[in-house]
């Protein structure tokens, strides 16, 4: 910033001493978009002809006296309070999500807003108002990341299609998993919402056609359209934007770097550049690529494997004891996306979503066929080399992490090191016990092996999720957090009493994890055991931890309606007694 305000201020004097134009002084008062664009504005009103006659937004005039260039970094700086109390933010931290805790003695900093002028209504500094003091803090990761509240509310000042975008969430209750009555379709809150976010849309193309979008800019739209895309249950829409932005990041990141002698790149966790993309940007697009790896995914099976090589030099030089929890943190997204690559190159990874195609040339995602048996996720050949090293790296990170485990759990820990400390062994539990399963359900079960693990893991959603409910948190939520976890109870392992727990967790309280819904899993996870489970009691296996072999259901499909709000769901289960192992098809069609 200080280069630019220098550049600025040598030709501004330049032109004072040259007096090269012998047309008008330099004009400073002209429109929003007109500065944005380096071009000379007519300053007429209330929109200014140029913007008009080449058709794009005019973004209005500011009030402000325009001040030397040497000044602007002044405007700009951080401002912090003298205390927590004094902050004009602090009744916001009552929306704060139970993932994303605020320690009492931690300083608020305080981000100017843009200025009024850039909203052409009152509505768009209400909905833009609404982002900054309670959205954008439902939308932070469990690290209180600055992506939601710093880094998206100074990116409204200098790009439109951000600030539509940001206006568009804004104007949307996150606070409740799906559209409520005052924003549900047809009102005005909900038509306000879709004009903003078409104007969005609109702005970026543009844009981008023109050759005026940066990769920043880019990725910051990406990550709002799934936002939105995603919290009205538009989950193909929504992930076309992940895989758009993944491309985007890996052009740019295959420019740093040339392949060893392996053929393959060496790379690094975090931003080949900090000053172009933040390292907050690509950590959200880390944490994206594993969720949409758990729902759907339509790459092929040489590009995860490929994709699962990357950050083999972080795991090599993994330490034996990690200094910080930031830091564990990292090193787990780094250890749960190359499994998640390693499984999806290895078998068919179920698909959660089965559309006949999407628009815009995102993938297509197939369905599983009956012939082949596999668990809800996948099958695993339990001799791969792979898979064995896989679980190592599992292995490693927990033994690295367990000292930092410890010290969350001890009475004179604070309880944000405890709440964050819990969510990275919860989702710890669930990706290793997802590796550790295989295709052999006998072997799964293994006479209850993994049974602690599986009570751990339902006793630490259960804590995070009661915490949430204390601070009156749920809706919509950008980071996994505890359906997944979850559902490697009720689907994987199908523990007949830990899964009856993890279905009351999830029907208790109606939360959205980016494409996964709470209800709608909780819903069809109760299908699925009363089928499982129909008659266990009559034949004395009340004692059965486990869903017996011959009872287990596969090949589980489902499919979502977002205009019905239901989802049709199948499954093959065999048929008791038969002697030559002939499955019958079940099917329903859950209201959610």
């Amino acid at each position: 910033m200080a280069e630019k305000v220098a550049d600025l201020s040598k030709l501004d004097t330049e032109v004072k001493v040259k007096k090269t134009r012998a047309s008008k002084p330099k004009v400073k008062t002209g429109c929003q978009t007109c500065k944005i664009r380096r071009v000379k504005c007519d300053e007429t009103k209330p929109s200014c002809l140029r913007c008009v006659r080449f058709g794009h937004q005019c973004d209005g005039y500011s009030n402000k006296s325009p001040s030397k260039p040497g000044l602007s970094s002044k405007s700009s700086r951080t401002l912090v309070p003298k205390s927590p109390t004094q902050s004009p933010l602090s009744p916001a931290t009552s929306h704060l999500n139970a993932f994303s805790p605020i320690s009492s003695c931690t300083t608020t900093k305080l981000y100017p807003s843009p200025p009024r002028n850039l909203f052409q209504n009152q509505h768009e500094s209400e909905a833009f108002q609404t982002f900054c003091t309670r959205t954008s803090y439902q939308l932070s990761s469990a690290f209180s990341s600055d992506l939601w509240t710093r880094l998206m509310v100074q990116a409204c000042e200098t790009d439109p299609s951000i600030r539509h975008a940001v206006i568009a969430i804004g104007a949307l209750n996150l606070t409740a998993p799906l559209p409520g009555p005052d924003s549900s379709v047809g009102t005005l809150k909900h038509n306000f919402a879709f004009r903003q976010y078409s104007k969005a849309l609109c702005l970026l193309r543009r844009d981008v056609a023109g050759g005026m979008c940066d990769l920043r800019t880019t990725l910051i739209a990406c990550l709002l359209f799934y936002c939105f895309e995603s919290f009205h249950g538009y989950h193909e829409l929504a992930i076309s934007q992940v895989y758009s932005g993944l491309k985007l990041i890996r052009e740019w990141t295959t420019s740093y770097y040339k392949p060893d002698d392996s053929g393959r790149r060496r790379t690094r966790i975090g931003s080949e550049d900090p000053y172009t993309v933040e390292e907050d940007i690509l950590r959200a697009f880390s944490n994206l690529e594993i969720q949409v790896m758990t729902y759907a995914d339509g790459r092929s099976r040489e590009a995860h494997e490929h994709y699962r090589h990357i950050g083999q030099e972080t795991i090599d030089d993994m330490p034996p004891i990690f200094g910080s929890l930031q830091e564990s943190r990292a090193v787990l997204e780094l250890v749960i996306r190359r499994s998640m690559h390693w499984l999806r190159s290895t078998m068919r990874l179920q698909n959660f979503s089965t559309p006949s195609g999407s628009p815009n040339g995102s993938p297509t995602w197939g369905e599983a066929s009956d012939s082949h048996p596999f668990s809800l996720f996948f099958d695993v050949d339990p001799t791969f080399e792979e898979r064995l090293e896989t679980m190592k790296e599992y292995e490693r990170w927990d033994d690295a992490f367990r000292p930092l485990l410890n010290r969350s759990r001890s009475r004179s820990a604070p309880e944000e090191d405890f709440l964050l400390a819990s969510t990275l062994r919860l989702h710890w539990l669930s990706g290793y016990l997802s590796i550790a399963s295989n295709n052999s359900y006998s072997s799964l079960v293994n006479n209850g092996r993994f049974t602690t693990e599986l009570e751990e893991l339902v006793g630490i959603s259960r804590i995070l999720l009661g915490r949430g409910e204390e601070l009156g948190n749920g809706g919509f939520v950008f980071d996994m957090q505890i359906i997944v976890p979850l559902m490697t109870v009720g689907w994987i392992y199908r523990h007949r009493a830990l899964r009856s727990e993890a279905i009351e967790l999830l029907l208790r309280s109606p939360r959205k994890e980016g494409v996964w819904d709470g209800i709608v899993v909780g819903k069809i996870m109760a299908w699925l055991a009363r089928i499982e489970e129909e008659g266990l009691d009559d034949e004395a296996s009340e004692d059965e931890d486990y869903v017996p072999e011959w009872a287990a259901a596969r090949c589980i499909k489902m499919s979502f309606d977002t205009e019905r709000r239901e989802a049709s769901v199948s499954c093959l289960q065999p048929v008791r007694g038969s002697p030559s192992g002939e499955e019958v098809r079940r099917e329903a069609i859950i209201p959610w």
